[in-house]
């Protein structure tokens, strides 16, 4: 219950005491006024007759007492009036049966009794008769009935008026109290906000100032661990001259890739590389030079993003390389002549020209051995006199469409299935995360960072989004909690979001509580007004959220205060060699604090041994995923 509606109850609690006060004390005062006016008229009227009668009743003039009393009986204010004789006989009687005009409820509350008043017949000194009158009880009753009445509505018109300015005033004097509340949701949002507003109030003002200086050290704190993270990230894997990740994070990612079945994907490594640039320094100078390498750094990055690169570092002085899925083989070759229109318009001298080279790599391959294809592919580049600066080992790209179409029919035919990996911490399980298989002839299993880019390409991935919600309605229990990745699609794609959105919002509140749904921190950075709006909804309907493959990107973790967010999955690359590798520890260990700040829940995954996973606790790190901690079941179909 609110505060106001107590404040509410108990004026009006006070107000109902005060109307029974008032009632019982008037009504008792109403009452003993109108008994005595009552036994007051009562003797007077037996007194009058007493003395009018003495004649008639000494004559025993029956027609002279009936007209007498009649006139007096006639007035309506009593109940019986009784002449009798010396020896107690009535001679004449008058009497009416009580008939009570009020409810017969409210008679026992009056506690009435009839008052009888008497007075002697005299004739001379001598007694003839006596004169008996008892008054009528009705009078007093009504009288007394609306009076009750005239007081009941009196106190609700007062009560109803005083609840309606009682509620104002105190929502007036509340509404400090609201903002404070808004302030306090608002940093449990992580949105951390200052009371501009302060109240007059002593009470309120001393809150809302203390308010206002722990949103102040909150916000402080956040912004300085951020800033420290992100001090470290570039201090150990930024580029200083690029802003690109460095060698050392390339080869980082790139094992973690090769190592981890779940996220690999078939594809290439590029090296691009500017040849003349030494010459070039000597010329022109070391400025000259590093201006180049800044715009080719450039390049490289939007380059990176319409092959769909999953990384673009500097490797080397004026060598770069990416690794990108095999499905976009068939752009390729125009995107590369596009990269080398820019290239050369910036660059301006014949004397420089960029190569590339691209060797394809394999499920746990070595990452030595993949960087050698890689060079190698380079070098036969340079070598090569068709003027098209690239070579790509064979010839993979005639496959490309019927991959696309094997992929489209099996997402049709419904070829998938689902299996589960737990999240647990060693005794208790956070979640499960829902992993999709494609199914091919000979009972083959394609992984979804196998077909799932080829989905996207084809605009169909909203299917796969589809079938896992639909499966996982018929499938699960009620009491485990389950993680489900969404494709760019679904999030992108209007009419598909709001399908999706609608699917969500038809399940039972109780499932929706279920399901946790993970986006790609690559799609946060790209769409932002599009994951806002997503993760907002889905908040509304009771469904957390959390974003997965934290820490690729080089940028402040700002925005994780931003979204609507319960969780965070760190990406693989920062786990595969924590044990040794003290600046991820620094890192991890700084970015947990942040994150406990926020709230916010942190989940290492790939965890494949028990020396990861000590180290991972001995950093505060309480949630793993990974084979070490679980293996990877088929969920049944029922």
């Amino acid at each position: 219950m609110t505060l106001t509606k107590k404040m509410v109850i108990g004026v009006l609690s006070l107000l109902l005491l005060i109307f029974m006060a008032t009632y019982l004390i008037t009504m008792q005062n109403t009452r003993s006024y109108f008994i005595e006016q009552l036994e007051s008229d009562a003797q007077n009227t037996a007194t009058s007759l007493g003395l009018s009668l003495s004649h008639a009743v000494a004559d025993e003039d029956k027609a002279t007492m009936l007209a007498m009393v009649q006139a007096v009986f006639d007035r309506g204010y009593f109940s019986s009036i009784e002449v009798r004789d010396v020896q107690g006989q009535a001679i004449v009687s008058r009497t009416t049966a009580i008939k009570p005009t009020v409810p017969e409820w409210f008679i026992p509350f009056v506690e009435w009794h009839d008052v009888e008043k008497s007075a002697l017949v005299m004739r001379g000194w001598t007694q003839v008769g006596e004169v008996v009158v008892v008054s009528n009880a009705n009078y007093l009753y009504q009288v007394l009935w609306d009076n009750a009445k005239d007081l009941v509505q009196s106190y609700v018109i007062y009560a109803l008026l005083s609840l309606c300015l009682v509620y104002l005033f105190i929502h007036w004097l509340l509404r400090p109290l609201n903002r404070l509340k808004a302030q306090a949701i608002a940093i449990q949002e992580r949105r951390f906000l200052i009371e501009k507003h302060i109240p007059k109030t002593t009470e309120l003002k001393e809150v809302t100032l203390a308010m206002n200086q722990m949103v102040l050290r909150i916000r402080q704190r956040f912004q300085e661990q951020s800033e420290h993270i992100h001090t470290l990230q570039k201090k150990a894997y930024q580029d200083s001259l690029t802003g690109l990740p460095n060698r050392k994070l390339f080869i980082r990612q790139l094992k973690a890739l090769l190592n981890n079945k779940q996220e690999f994907f078939p594809g290439f490594v590029m090296i691009i590389a500017i040849q003349g640039l030494d010459e070039l320094n000597q010329k022109e100078g070391y400025l000259r030079g590093n201006s180049i390498i800044q715009k080719v750094a450039h390049l490289c990055t939007h380059f990176g993003k319409s092959v769909h690169a999953l990384n673009v570092a500097r490797m080397r002085g004026s060598q770069f390389a990416l690794i990108f899925p095999e499905y976009i083989l068939e752009t390729l070759d125009q995107n590369f002549k596009d990269l080398q229109q820019k290239f050369y318009s910036v660059v301006h001298s014949d004397d420089v020209k960029i190569y590339m080279g691209a060797a394809p790599f394999k499920l746990y391959q070595e990452t030595g051995e993949v960087l050698s294809e890689a060079d190698k592919a380079l070098k036969q580049a340079k070598e090569k006199s068709d003027g098209t600066d690239y070579y790509l080992p064979g010839s993979v790209a005639s496959n490309q469409q019927m991959e696309k179409t094997r992929v489209a029919e099996a997402i049709s035919a419904k070829n998938l299935s689902l299996y589960m990996q737990s999240v647990t911490n060693g005794q208790s399980v956070f979640h499960q995360e829902i992993y999709v298989r494609m199914a091919e002839c000979q009972n083959e299993l394609h992984h979804a960072s196998y077909f799932m880019p080829i989905a996207e390409q084809l605009g169909i991935a909203h299917q796969v989004d589809l079938f896992v919600l639909e499966t996982l309605k018929c499938s699960l229990g009620q009491k485990e909690k389950v993680a489900v990745n969404i494709s760019a699609d679904t999030l992108l794609n209007r009419e598909h979001r709001e399908v999706y959105l609608q699917k969500l919002a038809d399940l039972p509140l109780k499932l929706r509580s279920l399901i946790h749904i993970e986006l790609n921190e690559s799609l946060i950075f790209r769409y932002v007004s599009e994951t806002n709006d997503f993760l907002n909804h889905i908040k509304k309907l009771q469904i957390n959220s959390g974003i997965d493959q934290v820490g690729l990107h080089f940028s402040s973790m700002h925005y994780l205060s931003d979204l609507p967010i319960t969780y965070i999955k760190l990406h693989g690359s920062l786990i595969y060699d924590i044990v040794r590798d003290q600046s991820k520890q620094f890192f991890l260990y700084y970015f947990n604090e942040m994150a406990k700040t926020l709230d916010l829940q942190v989940i290492a995954t790939q965890v494949e041994s028990s020396a990861q996973w000590k180290t991972l606790q001995t950093l505060s790190i309480s949630w793993g995923q990974g084979l070490y901690l679980a293996s990877i079941e088929p969920i049944n179909h029922s």
